[in-house]
């Protein structure tokens, strides 16, 4: 699974600045590499500049152009690009510190109910917004030695031109919603990530709480701590798969949340006894 803003640099024609200690970076691909799972470690403001980035839920995909402004959640998402023929798919990530959300939240009052279950919000973009994104990315392909400072500012600028359109309600209560909403159910955030290869310190972020509440709110809802519980599930669900599917360990591993296979075949054999290879060629002689 990637990370972003962490795998960023790992891609070759990227360019990538930090403010704040939060990168911002253009991203640029030249082939399709199909869909992918992507850590959002930040919530994360989006511009495509070619292509489409696609994004895949249970029950929509979301095509994002370069006619539109995407702000997502920090959260795990499904992701493809869309290229055209001869073209590669290009975009403009700028990650945001949660701290920059809570001082807009304090200068605007937020218009209703914020809605915390939404993971995203597009808006058209428009003349001055596609002006922008183009000054951004000079910036961010310029060599400067204030650029910390000028992006700082180009933050602040970007969301009064953002807060000054139609979508202002709809922004704020997007807004909102990350600065009070309230911790995640714990069973709902735990189910959800259960098979993804994150920590728990970053589980714990995803469920809006520090990880020493998370432990103490984890071992009070699952009497256990959150690696055991969590390694005793997956290791549940490796077992259905060895006994019901013909997986290779290495798919099985990855199933189950684990990137790392020789851990994986380490506790399951600490676990049961047998490698996973052992354990489903004893299952399938009975």
């Amino acid at each position: 699974m990637l990370r972003f803003p962490e795998s960023v640099p790992n891609f070759r024609k990227n360019k990538i600045v930090s403010f704040e200690g939060i990168p911002a970076a253009l991203f640029a691909m030249d082939q399709m590499e199909g869909s992918k799972n992507v850590f959002l470690t930040e919530h994360t403001l989006l511009f495509v500049l070619k292509g489409e980035k696609l994004i895949h839920f249970s029950a929509e995909t979301l095509r994002i152009s370069s006619s539109e402004v995407a702000l997502l959640k920090r959260g795990i998402y499904s992701m493809s690009e869309y290229i055209p023929d001869e073209d590669r798919f290009e975009a403009l990530l700028i990650f945001i510190p949660d701290e920059f959300f809570e001082r807009i939240h304090l200068q605007f009052e937020t218009p209703g109910k914020p809605d915390s279950e939404k993971p995203y919000m597009v808006v058209p973009s428009d003349e001055l917004l596609d002006g922008f994104k183009l000054h951004y990315k000079s910036y961010i392909c310029a060599t400067l030695n204030n650029l910390e400072y000028i992006l700082k500012v180009k933050l602040e600028e970007l969301f009064l031109l953002l807060l000054s359109n139609q979508y202002k309600k709809d922004l704020l209560r997007f807004i909102g919603s990350i600065v009070d909403g309230a911790p995640l159910q714990m069973d709902h955030i735990v189910r959800k990530y259960l098979f993804q290869p994150i920590t728990i310190s970053e589980l714990a972020r995803l469920s809006g709480r520090s990880a020493a509440a998370f432990k103490r709110d984890f071992a009070i809802h699952y009497q256990s701590s959150p690696r055991s519980w969590i390694n005793q599930q997956r290791l549940k669900h490796a077992q259905t798969l060895l006994n019901g599917t013909n997986q290779r360990v290495t798919e099985i591993a990855y199933a189950c949340g684990y990137e790392n296979v020789p851990h994986f075949i380490r506790i399951f054999k600490k676990e049961f006894g047998l490698t996973p290879a052992l354990y489903r060629r004893k299952k399938t002689t009975i």
